[in-house]
């Protein structure tokens, strides 16, 4: 292959590797909230509980939001 045609294989491997990883990380606590919100609508036993999912909840959506303006500030970078 010629030094372009390497470059554009190995850029495409690149990318797809960065999507797989960046769709790993944004599911993992997208998932988190989508249960403690499920768990809060099923009903609870105890206040206490509802709080923590709460705290479940919030915690993971400051976690994305943190990865998205990373993603974007790196992205305004290039």
């Amino acid at each position: 292959l010629s030094t372009e045609a390497e470059e554009a294989t190995l850029s495409s491997q690149q990318k797809s590797e960065f999507l797989a990883h960046m769709s790993h990380d944004i599911r993992a606590p997208l998932n988190n909230v989508l249960a403690a919100i499920k768990l809060m609508l099923d009903g609870t036993d105890s206040p206490q509980e509802s709080k923590e999912m709460l705290d479940i909840a919030l915690k993971n959506c400051m976690q994305l939001n943190d990865m998205l303006e990373t993603i974007l500030d790196f992205s305004r970078h290039k």
